[in-house]
């Protein structure tokens, strides 16, 4: 309880982006974005705090426009219904603790600028491109229609689909398998160099910069000592993604669906 009570007495100021909003009263609930998580911004009238004309300005942002706020963050009585953003806290305050529980936090809003203003309506809808097929198979079986949003639509407006929390995970990942690689091969006494490629490619679209992750070494003995390397090296790397990547696996697994990895070191090195 006491860290519930200091959690709730927090303030901050930061700098996200609106996602949607709900008018009731001379109270607004709104949710803002930021790397892909969500969470509900409360707007209420308040004598010397906040004003009938603060929370009508607020009303009037359009979808998505960035904007910059002091708040309090507070945890509410009743469950967030669509906002994902919750704070993590051990249950025991030792550094070594693995036991965690889950608080929902919403933030009170005390002010807002408006930094800028998104256009009315824009040219992808991010809760359309963060949707799944299996999600609008489901829908379109149920009678219900969703916008599906195509490949070339996403790659002309590349910068609103990098906003979909799918893509935000894959970025996530992206980054720390490569750096899982570096460090289990440093620790294991390879050398990092950079080697540059040339190549003919005829593609309708082409990125022509990729990243690729080789691997070489001395055999001293038998073969047997590369897939000694390759298996822990993967080993190590899907085990490090599963304890440092689940809420970005999860994230992605919501749009593209794939089943859990599981995996276990077979290989015994022989002499």
């Amino acid at each position: 309880m006491e860290q519930q009570q200091q959690h709730q007495e927090q303030e901050e100021s930061s700098t996200q982006s609106k996602k949607a909003a709900k008018m009731e009263a001379a109270k607004l609930e709104k949710q803002r974005r930021q790397r892909g998580f969500t969470v509900q911004c409360v707007l209420s009238v308040a004598p010397d705090v906040v004003s009938l004309q603060m929370v009508k300005f607020a009303t009037g942002l359009s979808k998505d426009s960035y904007v910059d706020v002091e708040r309090i963050i507070s945890v509410p009585k009743d469950p967030i219904i669509g906002a994902s953003q919750q704070v993590l806290k051990p249950i025991d305050m030792e550094l070594s603790t693995s036991r965690w529980i889950n608080f929902r936090v919403e933030i009170q809003v005390k002010k807002l600028y408006c930094i800028s203003k998104a256009v009315p309506a824009l040219a992808i809808n991010i809760e359309d491109a963060a949707r799944g097929e299996i999600e609008i198979e489901k829908a379109l079986q149920a009678g219900k229609q969703f916008v599906r949003v195509n490949q070339d639509t996403r790659l002309n407006f590349r910068v609103l689909d990098l906003r979909t929390p799918a893509n935000q995970g894959i970025f996530r990942v992206q980054c720390q398998v490569e750096n899982i690689f570096r460090q289990f091969l440093l620790a294991d006494g390879f050398v990092g160099i950079h080697t540059p490629k040339a190549e003919d490619s005829y593609t309708h679209r082409h990125l022509c910069e990729f990243t690729g992750l080789d691997v070489e070494m001395e055999i001293k003995e038998h073969y047997s000592e590369v897939m000694d390397i390759v298996d822990r090296l993967f080993v190590a790397m899907f085990d490090s993604l599963n304890e440092k990547c689940q809420k970005e696996l999860e994230a992605i697994g919501k749009q593209y669906p794939f089943e859990p990895l599981k995996v276990i070191s077979l290989f015994s090195h022989c002499s």
